[in-house]
C-alpha cells in the first residue's frame, strides 16, 4: 500500500512543515524589525542626513565656502589704506558666517561645484553678516556711536570692501551700494 518513499515523506512532513513555519516566522520578524529600525532612523529629529552623498557634498561645499570667507576677511583687514589698531573682526564674523552656513545645509549640499561661484557667495555672506553685526548694537558705546575699542572699524571695512567688490563685478549697482550704505548708517544711528 505505502511505498518506502511515501512513508519517508509522511514521517518527515511535520518536521518539514515546522522548519518552513519557523523560517517564515523568522523572516517576518526580521523584516518587521528592520522596518521599524528604518522608520526610526528616518524620523529622528537630530539626523538631518541619511543620504551620505548629500552629507559629503555639504561638507566639501561648506569647507570651500568658509575657506574663501576666511581668506577674504584676512585680505580686507590687512589691505587697508590706513593703519587700524582696532581688534580683528575675524572671530565674530566667522562665527556669524558658520551659523549661516550650518543653517543652510540643505541648499549647500545640493550645489554642483561646476556651477558655484564661491567668491560671489563669500562676498554676499561677508556683506550681509557684517551689516547685521554692525546693526546689532553689540559694537556701540552709545546711539549712533561705534566703539573704537571693538572690532567695528574692521567690520565696517570688510562690509565696504565686499560691497565695492559687488559693484566692480556687476553684482550690485551704484544705487544699490548707496542705498545699502544709507541703511547701514541709519541702523548704526538708531541702535545702541
Amino acid at each position: 500500500m505505502f511505498t518506502h518513499n511515501t512513508l519517508y515523506w509522511i514521517c518527515l512532513f511535520p518536521f518539514y512543515f515546522l522548519l518552513v513555519f519557523i523560517s517564515t516566522l523568522l523572516i517576518y520578524k526580521l523584516s518587521k524589525a528592520s522596518f521599524h529600525l528604518i522608520y526610526k532612523l528616518n524620523h529622528r529629529k537630530k539626523q538631518p542626513y541619511l543620504n551620505l552623498k548629500a552629507f559629503l557634498s555639504y561638507l566639501k561645499n561648506s569647507k570651500d565656502l568658509v575657506k574663501r570667507c576666511r581668506q577674504l576677511i584676512h585680505q580686507y583687514e590687512s589691505n587697508s589704506e590706513y593703519v587700524s589698531f582696532a581688534p580683528s573682526c575675524f572671530d565674530d564674523l566667522m562665527k556669524a558666517i558658520e551659523e549661516r552656513v550650518s543653517a543652510e545645509r540643505k541648499d549647500i549640499s545640493s550645489w554642483d561645484n561646476l556651477d558655484v561661484d564661491y567668491n560671489e557667495i563669500a562676498h554676499k555672506l561677508l556683506s550681509n553678516a557684517s551689516f547685521e553685526l554692525l546693526a546689532s548694537g553689540k559694537y556701540h558705546i552709545y546711539y549712533g556711536v561705534l566703539s573704537p575699542m571693538s572690532c567695528a572699524t574692521n567690520l565696517k571695512r570688510v562690509h565696504e570692501k565686499s560691497m565695492e567688490w559687488a559693484l566692480n563685478h556687476g553684482y550690485a549697482t551704484e544705487e544699490e551700494v548707496a542705498e545699502d550704505s544709507k541703511s547701514l548708517i541709519y541702523c548704526i544711528a538708531h541702535v545702541g
